[in-house]
This record gives structure tokens, C-alpha cells and sequence, in this order.
């Protein structure tokens, strides 16, 4: 199978080859429905369902807005014959202005030990990332994707608390 990832990597200077995931009809959300791949509209239709919304960038990469505001871009991976198995989402944090790099390194770390669900890294200059990855592996339901989603959205908003508070 071709393994084929959005443009993930543009954002660090890599070109890669980016594929639109097909499916058969736009849909709502079923909490029990089973889904065995990932498609614009399952997202949409769940995060609609959190309150939220997904919407295609410029540059054709996709961006979910969760109902709390914070933001995740997204790319459908492990891709073949129109069919996406993997749903990669990642949010980047500005480096604090109260914070010196170290304190937001140190931040990060600490998110990192407490938040186990996702992965943070600090990205150089007081920048940093928090990414997701969710796979269908044999299928779930929309209701655990929702889920899953919805763990993302906490933990981006204890980060963006942690980060651009008093920490």
C-alpha cells in the first residue's frame, strides 16, 4: 500500500504529496456508525457534532476550530486507492512573550509528564507542538473518534493555560 501524508511536512520546507480522501456522501454524525477510514466528511460531521467546525485552508490542508477556540490542523494518512487510514492532527503554540525559552521548555516538559494522551515537544524559540494520532485499525465508532477528538481539544486548552499563563 502507498503510504501518501499531507502537507504536514510543508510547513518545515518538505514537499509531499497530498490526497483528498473520497467518500461516498456527505454525512451526519452517528454515534454508533462504524468507520473503518477517514474522510472530510466523518470530520466534519463529528466535530460539528462537538460544536466545532473544519474548514480547508488556502493551500488545500485541512483546520478543525473546537468549540473551546483552539485549533488543530489535520492530515489524513496511510493513504491508498482514495481510502485514508490515519488521522494526524497537530497545533503549534507561539513562544510566550512573559516567558523565556527555558520556562517554556520546562512547560512543555511538564505538560508532557502530566498529559499523557498526546504528544508535546518544544519546536526551537520558545515555540511548541502538540500532535494526535488516531488510527481506524480494523474500524471504530464515530462516537470514539468524537472522543478522541474531544481529548485533543482539553489538551490543547490546558496547554495554551499552562503556556500563556502563569503557568
Amino acid at each position: 500500500m502507498r503510504h501518501l501524508i499531507l502537507s504536514a511536512l510543508l510547513a518545515i520546507g518538505t514537499t509531499t504529496a497530498a490526497i483528498t480522501p473520497t467518500s461516498a456522501n456527505a454525512q451526519s454524525y452517528s454515534a454508533s456508525k462504524l468507520i473503518y477510514n477517514f474522510d472530510l466528511d466523518t470530520l466534519r460531521a463529528v466535530v460539528s457534532d462537538m460544536g466545532g467546525s473544519v474548514r480547508t485552508k488556502d493551500n488545500g490542508d485541512y483546520e478543525i476550530q473546537f468549540a473551546n477556540g483552539t485549533v488543530s490542523g489535520v492530515e489524513f494518512t496511510v493513504c491508498g486507492s482514495g481510502k485514508c487510514y490515519g488521522t494526524h492532527l497537530r497545533a503549534t503554540f507561539g513562544k510566550p512573550s512573559d516567558k523565556s525559552v527555558a520556562e517554556t521548555e520546562r512547560l512543555v516538559a511538564e505538560f508532557n509528564k502530566d498529559i499523557r494522551t498526546v504528544k508535546s515537544y518544544s519546536t526551537g524559540e520558545g515555540r511548541s507542538t502538540v500532535s494526535m494520532y488516531i488510527i481506524a485499525d480494523g474500524g471504530l465508532t464515530m462516537e470514539n473518534y468524537r472522543m478522541q477528538l474531544a481529548v485533543l481539544e482539553d489538551a490543547l486548552q490546558i496547554m495554551r493555560e499552562k503556556i500563556y499563563t502563569n503557568g
